[in-house]
């Protein structure tokens, strides 16, 4: 994200911007909105799930999942982007690395990959890292 003004500048089609609305979107269980930042099937394929079960419904169940911890008062579902060093690399014109680096040392990077398709970033791939 930028400052700089230039033509024809959406700042809502920023590869950081789609991260931050897809983890909004999960936070309160609005599926159809996460959609227009996750694909899905590229995403959560690579796990493995209880037999017969998409990936849609994997990751809607593990959202679910979270959403009902979150009901606890020990867990809570808020990304806190401040715990964060956020840095953002762009492979390409089409590709882009969003890095969640934690100042909390023991715990894990949130790695973003995203893809432009269409004319909008969609998260392609998490990893998380030690």
């Amino acid at each position: 994200m930028s400052c700089q003004k230039k033509e024809n500048n959406n700042s809502n089609n920023e590869p950081l911007i789609a991260v931050i609305k897809l983890n909004s979107a999960e936070e309160i269980k609005n599926f159809k909105e996460a959609l227009n930042y996750l694909d899905v099937d590229k995403v959560y394929t690579k796990y493995s799930k209880p037999v017969g079960m998409t990936p849609e419904e994997y990751w809607k169940e593990l959202v679910n999942t979270s959403y009902q911890f979150s009901r606890d008062k020990k867990f809570t579902n808020v990304f806190k982007y401040y715990d964060y060093n956020i840095v953002t690399k762009k492979r390409d014109e089409n590709e882009c690395l969003i890095s969640f680096i934690p100042y909390k040392k023991g715990s894990k990077s949130i790695i973003y990959t995203l893809n432009l398709k269409g004319g909008k970033w969609k998260v392609v791939n998490i990893d998380y890292t030690p």
